[in-house]
């Protein structure tokens, strides 16, 4: 075919009359309906029923048929009536909605083929999917109607998704035959949305055709993630018909695909690629693996696989500022899962002094709000909120003791921040050692340096620099009064009197440890 075909009322090949009807006139030869529709609209009184009523030694692939088929004898069908005696037929990839319908007194439906006789026919990726409707008293099947005794059938990769409706017995959704064959086979065969239907016979039923094979079909349920995520099986893809044609089912050794959907049944266990998150769940049977490659253990459910991400936050100094998951508890670390194609919003708070600067990840700068939004969380993420000291001027003044000894004062610099006063008032030394200035690494005990501000020593305005990481102890005559610009250092209030001497230190000094840490700009300092 190299178009669709529509309404078609007239069928291939004929049969005899009676009930021992013979295929005549058959069809032989390749039928490739190159992935085009047929439309069909049958009516018939006799046997076999369908577009093509008898076919022998015949090839049909790559089509879709459609209509609908009304008889009122045995053996009709979406597709195939009968397969003579002693042929080899192949059907793959067929694509059959057709409606077939039964008056009274009809038996032997099938989906796809009506009657194999005691002939071998092969379907490969082929899919029924119409209304099979049979009031006779018994045998019906999804895709094969009946089998003689001596016929064999080799079904791979299909998929019976249709509904059967009337009060036949004996259905069965793969097919249904008087004597089974030890030599067919079924391979990767599911049937869906039957479990309801009246008068469905067991595998072992001694009408069913997959009574005698190794492989059975199973009953179908979907394999779907959740958004997001998106599911592939992994196994190797079978498809029929040859290449730029439509492929209707996809086998992949276990399991298939149909409509983009895939299937598999209880007890499969299904290889499967995986994307859209960093870990995953379903919610049935049983999920393992790591990475995008994971095994599904199947159970009798319709199985969803969710995503899972994980988002970390942290404050890139502890002291700065701290974070937290809106609606959330403010830490300097948090973390939380989320299901993936979740929205998650992160709010950075800084502390008293300073101000949010970005967010980063992987030191790359992602956001300069201090709410942070991922719109679709689809992997693991771990930001860093980053904080800055708000710039500021403010002056404060250290009172002199004159002449009298024993006033000192403790200054630390900020936090891995060095800072330089802008003006130093007072500090021009007008007799000898006026004050003296002393600072230490971290331990107050590894002294330094002395530093004393003598007449005619230094400059006019003898400023000096405060480093990070540095304490600094201030002995002064006079009353001094600092005025700097930048980030509010920290300050520790005076130290206790009366005071003791410390090696290296002027006379009546000593180190004592601080009982407050406030910001320079509301520290108080007095004499």
């Amino acid at each position: 075919m190299t178009a669709n075909v529509g309404t078609v009322s007239t069928m291939c090949g004929t049969v005899s009359s009676g009930d021992n009807a013979s295929p005549a006139n058959c069809f032989s030869g390749i039928f490739d309906g190159q992935g085009h529709t047929l439309n069909v609209s049958i009516s018939d009184s006799n046997q076999g029923a369908a577009p093509f009523r008898s076919i022998n030694n015949a090839t049909i692939k790559n089509l879709k048929v459609i209509g609908n088929v009304s008889h009122g004898n045995h053996h009709g069908s979406g597709l195939v009536g009968f397969a003579k005696d002693g042929s080899s037929n192949l059907i793959e990839n067929c694509h059959v909605s057709a409606n077939v319908t039964g008056t009274a007194n009809n038996r032997y439906n099938g989906g796809i083929v009506g009657h194999v006789k005691m002939a071998t026919v092969t379907l490969n990726g082929c899919i029924y999917d119409g209304q099979i409707t049979s009031n006779s008293s018994s045998n019906v099947g999804g895709l094969i109607g009946w089998g003689d005794s001596g016929h064999e059938v080799h079904l791979s990769d299909c998929l019976f998704n249709g509904t059967k409706s009337g009060s036949s017995n004996n259905f069965h959704p793969i097919g249904c035959c008087s004597g089974p064959s030890s030599s067919s086979t079924v391979t990767n065969c599911y049937y869906y949305a039957t479990n309801s239907v009246s008068g469905q016979i067991a595998d072992d039923h001694n009408n069913s055709i997959v009574k005698s094979t190794t492989g059975k079909g199973k009953r179908a349920y979907s394999i779907t993630g959740a958004s997001p995520v998106t599911v592939a099986n992994a196994g190797t893809a079978t498809t029929y018909g040859g290449d730029n044609v439509t492929h209707y089912i996809t086998g992949y050794g276990t399991g298939i695909k149909y409509n983009d959907v895939l299937y598999a049944g209880d007890g499969d266990q299904v290889s499967l690629t995986l994307s859209g998150a960093n870990t995953y769940e379903a919610d049935h049977g049983t999920l393992m693996g790591s990475g995008s490659s994971y095994t599904l253990d199947m159970t009798a459910n319709n199985t969803v696989i969710s995503g899972k991400c994980t988002v970390t936050a942290s404050a890139y100094q502890n002291s700065w500022g701290m974070v937290q998951f809106v609606n959330g508890t403010a830490s300097q670390e948090v973390t939380q899962t989320f299901n993936a194609g979740s929205e998650v919003s992160l709010y950075a708070e800084p502390a008293q002094g300073y101000q949010f600067v970005n967010w980063t990840e992987n030191d790359v700068e992602v956001g300069t709000a201090q709410t942070y939004i991922i719109s679709n969380l689809v992997t693991n993420h771990t930001l860093v909120a980053h904080f800055e000291p708000i710039i500021e001027t403010f002056t404060k003044e250290i009172t002199g003791h004159g002449g009298n000894a024993g006033r000192w004062y403790l200054i630390t610099s900020p936090h891995n921040t060095a800072i330089a006063p802008t003006e130093v008032t007072n500090m021009i030394p007008t007799t000898a050692a006026d004050y003296d200035l002393f600072y230490f690494d971290q331990d107050p005990t590894d002294h330094k340096e002395w530093i004393t501000y003598k007449a005619g020593e230094g400059a006019t305005n003898a400023g000096f620099s405060l480093e990070a990481g540095k304490g600094y102890l201030y002995a002064n005559r006079n009353t001094v009064t600092l005025t700097f610009t930048g980030m509010p250092y920290q300050v520790m209030e005076k130290l206790p009197s009366p005071l003791t001497a410390v090696t290296d230190g002027p006379a009546g000094t000593s180190w004592a440890t601080p009982s407050v840490r406030k910001p320079i700009s509301t520290a108080t300092i007095t004499g």
